[in-house]
């Protein structure tokens, strides 16, 4: 996943702004950022979503705990390390968390794992954690689909988790197939090897479907009832592959209208801070999900699946870098670790402050999801002493010390307050149907140039002709309409291709002095000028996730009319836009403001 990380390079910021101000003075300096106030109430405890933790947590170790993360809200936990991956045995040994057994194969109670296990989820249960759940991933490449002899010992492996699911206690099982993203695309070049059967892509896509619901069947014949995540959003963030390969699943659990549902767990969403921003995102989630399923699959959808927002507040990482851009390893804060390669769990401290979670919390449970879950896989929420990591079969990451204000993270889990402002509200209702809540402020149309070369911040940064000219006779300009959410889609309207960038321009007019609310996202870099002049830059290595009112900041404006240059630097994946608007302080309309329509 890229990193959400917000930096502003050419502001100096000085003061925070309530989102209620009584007034708005222009001697607000320039690029003071604007901090929006939000509502919050508490929740009935019987509707509220469930809150899951994804973890490497030993068996014993979360039983030891039990009393702490239920204090806290958890409901349960994705479990990594019982079975690691599609093509594991459950019942082998020696395993992660008994690492001590003999060497064979026990099915069943005699299992150590399986007891271990079973022990757990029964003073789980006593205490009110009844969502546990295994999770498998997708860590090696897949068999050929049309290897029938192969995939019936994949469908073996996970009826045997869900056996073992279902003995041990489990709630369910969750599924996480995000580390062969390549196979996922038609085009992949493996496909094209003499390891894989090469036919259509008609039936590619067939026999991927055909593939996701045996999976499905294998362990709905063990376990009915059980419940069934997701993860990542592989029908939004993958290939062609991904998404009949999932609708193959949902298939096989709406055939048999399995009570324990399909629960869509997202990662895009983990640093997506901004009401609006996450908001936003859930509904591109729900359109998705309606055009990948027919009219009976989406009925048993609204009957028993959801879709479950990832929150990743604690656990700091980011790339550590070659000279020729090719990733070596991660690090920590620079100020902690300085660049040093010191492993991607080695730093618990905060992704953002407390306040931004307390917004991100508030907004993912308001959307009224059945489960939504915290990402807290460098076991960011506890530190072992060396004598609990042997005891307790650790790792050196669990005795690693925790963020200095992490009780300040556990009081928002606990608290457990839904976002109460009706205009937030109202965008709930927008997303549920997988509509975008409109924004006010928005442009309604943009000047569009590209594309030019944007591998690299330092190539980004290359003042290419529409920045340094955008009057040049060389440079072509179309007309592109606004989304109502103020998304501007690169990919759709300019090229498909990635790691390229753009311009967009628009112009306004305003009738006094003002200090105006510039408010802006972008997938991956970019660059606001305002007037020609550079008054916001992100171009930090590893890119972000784009949402709504990403960068809010001031930005004192003379009457007249104006012009705003967006810069856009795509780094990969499948997403490249930005959004802009103008508001007051507030994010109100401002009467004297309009936007020059092309």
């Amino acid at each position: 996943m890229k990193r959400a990380i917000h930096v502003l390079l050419s502001i100096a910021f000085t003061t925070i702004l309530g989102g209620v101000m009584g007034s708005q003075k222009s001697e607000i300096p320039d690029g003071t950022p604007v901090v929006e106030s939000y509502e919050f109430a508490d929740m009935e405890s019987d509707s509220a979503p469930k809150m899951l933790l994804f973890t490497s947590i030993s068996p014993q170790w979360y039983k030891h705990q039990v009393d702490y993360l239920a204090g806290m809200g958890v409901k349960g936990a994705m479990m990594h390390g019982v079975m690691h991956s599609w093509d594991s045995d459950i019942w082998a040994l020696p395993n992660t968390f008994a690492p001590d057994a003999a060497e064979g194969r026990v099915v069943g109670e005699g299992n150590p794992l399986f007891q271990l296990c079973k022990d757990m989820n029964e003073v789980c249960a006593a205490n009110g954690i009844t969502e546990n759940s295994i999770k498998v991933a997708y860590y090696s490449h897949l068999p050929d689909w049309f290897d029938d002899a192969a995939w019936r010992q994949v469908g073996e492996n996970f009826r045997q988790c869900a056996i073992f699911a279902r003995d041990a206690g489990f709630r369910g099982v969750t599924i996480d197939i995000e580390y062969v993203g390549e196979m996922y695309h038609l085009d992949w070049s493996g496909y094209d090897s003499v390891a894989y059967t090469r036919r259509s892509d008609e039936e590619m896509l067939a026999i991927a479907e055909q593939r996701g619901y045996e999976i499905m069947a294998a362990m709905l014949d063990e376990f009915p009832d059980m419940v069934n995540w997701h993860l990542p959003e592989s029908p939004y963030a993958y290939g062609p592959i991904a998404q009949t390969h999932v609708r193959g699943m949902i298939r096989a659990l709406a055939d048999r209208n399995a009570p324990g549902g399909f629960h869509l767990s997202t990662e895009w969403t983990y640093q997506l801070v901004s009401p609006r921003g996450i908001l936003s995102y859930y509904a591109a989630i729900v359109e998705t999900m309606q055009e990948l399923l027919d009219d009976d699959l989406m009925s048993y959808w609204h009957r028993r699946c959801t879709i479950n927002p990832g929150l990743w507040p604690l656990g700091y990482y980011k790339d550590v870098l070659d000279d020729d851009g090719n990733r070596i390893g991660y690090t920590g804060k620079d100020e902690t670790f300085h660049g040093r390669v010191v492993g991607s769990y080695a730093d618990k401290t905060s992704n953002y402050s407390v306040e931004d979670f307390r917004h991100q919390f508030g907004t993912v449970v308001a959307t009224g999801a059945r489960y939504f879950w915290i990402y807290c896989h460098g076991q960011v929420l506890w530190q072992m002493t060396e004598e609990e990591m042997r005891r307790f079969h650790g790792s050196t990451s669990d005795t690693l010390p925790v963020d200095e204000n992490l009780q300040d993270y556990v009081a928002v889990m606990r608290d457990a307050q839904t976002i109460a402002s009706p205009g937030i509200l109202e965008g709930v209702e927008y997303a549920r149907n997988g509509e975008r809540p409109p924004l006010v402020g928005v442009a309604p149309a943009w000047q569009l140039s590209g594309v030019y070369p944007s591998e690299s911040p330092d190539v980004y940064r290359t003042a290419y002709e529409p920045e340094a000219d955008p009057h040049s006779p060389d440079v072509a300009w179309r007309t592109v309409r606004s989304d109502a959410d103020g998304r501007m889609d690169l990919r759709k309207h300019v090229d498909e291709r990635s790691g390229l960038l753009a311009y967009g321009v628009a112009e306004f007019e305003l009738d006094k002095a003002a200090p105006l609310g510039f408010r802006f996202g972008s997938n991956d870099w970019g660059s606001i000028f305002l007037d020609g002049e550079l008054v916001f830059e992100y171009a930090e290595e590893g890119g972000r996730v784009a949402e709504p009112d990403q960068d809010s900041f001031v930005m004192n404006v003379s009457p007249g009319r104006h012009t705003i240059l967006i810069k856009c630097g795509d780094l990969g994946g499948s997403a490249w836009w930005y959004f802009f608007r103008i508001t007051d302080l507030n994010g109100d309309t401002i009467p004297g403001l309009r936007w020059i329509d092309s």
